[in-house]
């Protein structure tokens, strides 16, 4: 049954063929895992680095080893396992002063067994305007899942191994090129804000930057993947209603799909990085939009009260339910933004020159700000970052998450 609707809708699936995109997703029913070898750890021994020098850091470090084997499924045994169990880790930046690196997997005899890239979902260079001044290059960060605070660079955060390859595009990094237009600029635009000196490449940078959240975050794939998935299952049910599927084994009891479908008993899954191929392919009209729509530059001038930022910092702002959703965007302690989508935009050709932006300002009071913290920490995947340790943060972070 599973490979009769796995051809079904695959069948179904060539009308992503306007998209652009090389293939369809990889869908099928969801099953439990195959067991996977056991990793192991060992010992660990790091060579210091200067990450502004270019100067690469090599590791063995088996906690870093395991995340990225999980990520690639590729298993390193223990000794007398596969070759490639001593080899060791090579955390490299690409030039002097990038925040774009790789992961390579070195054997004994030197020769790159695998070259994974670190990507950041999150630009650093937007999470650097967060450092604390009392922690130098660490900003505090707070964990949803368990209340803990703890300090971070920027670096090690919002980091997926080879999370902007997809196999779904004909350029399976497609991305990184139009993330070259976009993360060199953002401070220069953050500056160009707060003069008042808005032009064409400080709308582009910062629309780019909120457009490369919303499609590439691994909220926005999980948020994104739920429509497929739910067309998906709608297909499989009107195709099990026309008597496409034959039922289920008697030791299944003879079950349809709908049946099935009904009770929990399967469903479908969607590989994330299809809708993310979607997102990429549809990225440049993202930034039209959001260039193209209302800006509300929203200053903080609340010393003891600085915005917030997380692992996706584009906050959900519904004000009613006739009007679109707003998005609101920290780019710094001092400074966010509110975009008002504007809803005419909807169809309408991509606008690079952002002839119909248009923005307002004002300096927020201190209950605006905490509202506006407030959904920031409510929309975080999973992590929120913050620059100073004020005393009602812990507080705050642990009634709203």
């Amino acid at each position: 049954m599973a490979q009769a609707i796995g051809q079904t809708l695959a069948d179904q699936a060539n009308t992503s063929a306007g998209l652009g995109l090389e293939e369809c997703a990889v869908i099928g029913i969801a099953q439990e895992p195959a067991a996977a070898p056991p990793l192991v750890t060992s010992s660990s021994t790091r060579r210091s680095s200067d990450r502004g020098s270019g100067v690469s850091t090599r590791s063995h470090v088996a906690e870093e080893r395991c995340e990225m084997a999980e990520k690639k499924r590729v298993w390193c045994g223990g000794e007398g396992g596969s070759e490639c169990c001593r080899a060791q880790v090579e955390l490299i930046f690409r030039r002097p002063g990038s925040n774009r690196g790789e992961l390579r997997y070195y054997g004994e005899d030197q020769k790159c067994l695998l070259s994974m890239p670190l990507d950041h979902f999150v630009s650093q260079v937007h999470l650097k305007n967060f450092n604390s001044p009392a922690l130098g290059e660490l900003m505090y960060a707070f964990r949803k899942s368990n209340s803990k605070s703890f300090p971070t660079k920027a670096q090690d955060a919002c980091r997926i191994t080879d999370h902007n390859t997809s196999p779904f595009l004909q350029q399976p990094r497609a991305i990184e090129d139009f993330l070259k237009e976009v993360e060199p600029k953002y401070n220069a635009s953050l500056k160009k804000i707060r003069d008042n000196k808005i032009d064409r490449e400080c709308i582009h940078c910062i629309a780019g930057f909120v457009a490369y959240v919303i499609t590439c975050s691994p909220a926005a794939l999980r948020l994104n993947a739920e429509p497929l998935k739910a067309a998906v299952e709608a297909v499989a049910r009107l195709a099990d209603a026309k008597g496409v599927f034959s039922r289920a084994p008697a030791s299944l009891g003879s079950k349809t799909l709908t049946e099935i479908l009904g009770e929990g008993g399967g469903g479908f899954s969607v590989d994330p990085k299809y809708p993310q191929a979607i997102g990429i392919n549809s990225i440049q009209h993202h930034v039209s939009v959001f260039g193209n729509s209302a800006w509300e530059i929203l200053r903080n001038f609340q010393d003891d009260t600085p915005f917030f930022t997380s692992d996706y910092p584009v906050a959900v702002e519904v004000i009613n339910l006739t009007t679109p959703i707003n998005r609101v965007v920290p780019l710094a302690p001092d400074l966010a933004l509110r975009i008002r989508p504007d809803t005419q935009l909807r169809g309408a050709p991509d606008d690079p020159t952002f002839a119909k932006f248009r923005s307002t300002r004002r300096a927020l009071k201190r209950h605006e700000v905490v509202n506006l913290n407030r959904l920031i920490v409510q929309c975080a995947e999973e992590v929120v970052f913050y620059c100073d340790d004020w005393w009602w943060i812990d507080e705050f972070l642990a009634k709203n998450r």
